[in-house]
């Protein structure tokens, strides 16, 4: 088995960026954004 090099990617997920508001995600390709709130309540 031979490992792949450090310059390749081994994931097609990317945080693009961290915000008070919520994350962005780059996932093959695509951007999205994932909101986050002190206000939600876990069930």
């Amino acid at each position: 088995m031979k490992s792949k090099k450090v310059e390749e990617s081994t994931s097609r997920t990317k945080v693009t960026n961290i915000s008070n508001h919520g994350i962005w995600l780059c996932v093959k390709g695509t951007e999205c954004f994932l909101p986050c709130s002190k206000d939600i309540k876990e069930k």
